[in-house]
């Protein structure tokens, strides 16, 4: 069998071709959705216990904050991930 004939015959195989807007499933979203509450809900929670007592240092103080920051960029981003998707629905 020559190359070309081996080329060929991969080319028979007809692999499905993936969408460039490929869409989430239902399921996808609402669990994007609810982690993206979680996020939310544990950065809103660190940022408002935070607090500069006597025993804390300035690594812990602002690494509480980046974490807080970051939960609550990640939540956001999850929930434009699932508005994108549901507009995309329709």
């Amino acid at each position: 069998m020559t190359h070309h004939e081996h080329e060929d015959e991969h080319e028979e195989h007809h692999y499905p071709a993936h969408k460039k807007d490929e869409e989430l499933p239902e399921a996808k979203l609402a669990i994007f959705w609810v982690f993206g509450s979680i996020a939310i809900l544990a950065g809103s929670w660190i940022a408002g216990h935070l607090e500069w007592v006597l025993g804390t240092s300035a690594t812990s103080y602002y690494g509480a904050l980046l974490v807080s920051f970051l939960l609550i960029l990640f939540g956001g981003i999850a929930w434009i991930g699932v508005a994108v998707g549901v507009s995309q629905q329709k």
